[in-house]
């Protein structure tokens, strides 16, 4: 069994190093205006954030069969023996690339909402700039009804 908790530790480390790359380039990305790019690596982190998540409930599973009243590794080290210093290096590993990766994508989220702030208030300033004002001559030569938005932003012409 300590094996199986090892080899489950091990795969969350390098799926966290792969999650770690894959935001960094999700992040050059967005640096680069790239959205099409930013769309196809955020699927890609998703699915590896699902086997993540599998991959720490199967770690509960195997603690909770060990001892049901354990809540953490280091509630059964002694199962461990002389193993057990190499498992929490690897956790020690797991926590902090966590860390990183939260960091990372938090990091992310403000310059992704920070380019969607800006390209709505472009969207805000064009829309507003191609709206015709209240009184416009019409082709009679009188002053016809205007829209309230511009047709050419409806898709309405």
């Amino acid at each position: 069994m300590t094996k199986r908790i090892h080899e489950n530790l091990s795969r969350q480390y390098k799926a966290l190093k792969v999650l770690q790359s894959l935001q960094l380039e999700e992040f050059s990305h967005l640096m680069g205006f790239r959205a099409q790019s930013v769309h196809v690596v955020e699927l890609s982190i998703k699915d590896l954030m699902g086997q993540i998540s599998g991959e720490r409930s199967d770690m509960r599973l195997m603690l909770k069969s060990l001892n049901p009243a354990a809540s953490a590794l280091s509630d059964i080290a002694e199962i461990f023996g002389q193993g057990w210093e190499q498992v929490r290096d690897l956790l020690e590993n797991i926590d902090n690339l966590d860390k990183d990766c939260a960091k990372l994508a938090e990091k992310s989220h403000i310059l992704a909402q920070s380019l969607y702030d800006l390209s709505s208030g472009y969207v805000n300033h064009f829309k507003q700039k191609l709206s015709p004002c209240k009184q416009t001559y019409g082709r009679g030569g009188v002053f016809s009804r205007s829209r309230s938005t511009p047709a050419m932003l409806r898709g309405t012409l």
